[in-house]
């Protein structure tokens, strides 16, 4: 089995088979071609494909935030009449942050507090002369209403009163400031963001179907950030998105950072996921390969044309990952059981080729 790429990943297949292309084309003479100048044949040299289960890495590119990201809004609509923190500050639990302005919001209460004083005198009343039998029963059960729709209005304003203010529900950092000091702000409109730390860091990262198929909870990653001095911090497959973003098509991945970054958000890393589960690949020598692009490259077979003569056929095929002299290749060689290795670099489509088979099988 193949588990271990040659390290830089994908540019590293990239640069790997251009240097092979370039070594494997512009080096020596043609080989002799066998036959008169009519039955022109190039040798080859024909090497057996074998499958063999490999882990490809998955990669990705995505954005560092905290796992818990809180949006803190006050409850009722008013003025800002003062906040207490900027952006990157650090807080407390149950630290005041912000509050509205309470003029408007302590009238309300006062007059919530004289509306339920009224009614329980109303009650009062009421008591006594239901008791002495001068007002009907409905009369006496209207005053208790009354003073019960009162005394929840005044628990209404009381409870409004306390939440004009916002205070952190936990320790964390204050990521954003979306409000200033005279601001009209709407019931439950986000004036603060603040991030918790008490669930880790994660990358967040947006993943094409075909790979975020090969990732599992719990798949070993790690994550490199520019800037940022030390190697790869290593990660953790926390979370999988069970359907792709509407809006863009990708996979949604979390992966939990286990070294912790002293910046809380914002950063750009790039993740390397070592998918749990093996996939199946062609292994073919390294030197088949042509034409590299990227992880793109081309590989010559030879097949039979309605003469029975053999004809080299061009093959672009996928390169997952390179290890050793060989490499595996992920696409393009499902029908193919031999590759060229000697005289590819000197064949075209559809040449005529005198195949020699090899012992030396990958």
């Amino acid at each position: 089995m193949i588990t271990h790429p040659i390290p830089g990943a994908r540019r590293a297949i990239a640069a790997g088979l251009v240097a092979l292309c370039a070594a494997g084309c512009g080096a020596g003479q043609a080989p002799d071609p066998v036959g008169t100048a009519a039955t022109r044949r190039i040798p080859v040299t024909l090497v057996p494909v074998r499958d063999s289960a490999i882990t490809p890495p998955v990669r990705g590119t995505g954005v560092l935030a905290t796992k818990e990201e809180v949006p803190l809004g006050f409850k009722i609509g008013g003025v800002v009449a003062r906040i207490l923190v900027d952006e990157g500050s650090v807080v407390r639990a149950g630290e005041l942050l912000a509050e509205l302005a309470q003029p408007e919001i302590g009238a309300e209460v006062a007059k919530a507090e004289a509306a339920a004083a009224q009614a329980e005198r109303d009650l009062a009343r009421a008591e006594a002369l239901y008791r002495d039998s001068v007002i009907a029963r409905e009369r006496y059960e209207g005053a208790v209403t009354g003073a019960e729709v009162a005394r929840a209005n005044l628990r209404i304003a009381r409870f409004n009163e306390q939440y004009a203010v916002i205070r952190a529900p936990q320790a964390g950092t204050i990521l954003r400031r979306l409000a200033e000091v005279g601001q009209q702000i709407g019931n439950g409109a986000p004036v603060l963001v603040l991030a918790g730390g008490g669930r880790g860091q994660v990358l967040r990262v947006g993943l094409a179907d075909r790979d975020a198929a090969r990732v599992s909870l719990g798949d070993h990653a790690s994550v490199q950030f520019e800037g940022v001095s030390g190697g790869p911090l290593r990660g953790r497959v926390t979370q999988r998105a069970a359907a792709a973003s509407p809006g863009s098509g990708a996979w949604d991945i979390e992966v939990t950072l286990l070294d912790p970054m002293p910046v809380a958000t914002g950063l750009i890393g790039r993740v390397e996921i070592t998918p749990g589960r093996a996939a199946t690949a062609r292994i073919v020598p390294l030197a088949a390969l042509l034409e590299g692009e990227g992880d793109s490259a081309v590989v010559y077979t030879v097949a039979r044309d309605s003469l029975g003569a053999a004809r080299a056929r061009r093959v672009v095929v996928t390169v997952g990952l390179l290890a050793g002299d060989h490499a595996a290749v992920t696409a393009g060689l499902a029908a193919v059981d031999s590759v060229v290795t000697a005289g590819a670099g000197y064949l075209t489509d559809g040449a005529a080729v005198a195949p020699v088979p090899s012992g030396d099988t990958p």
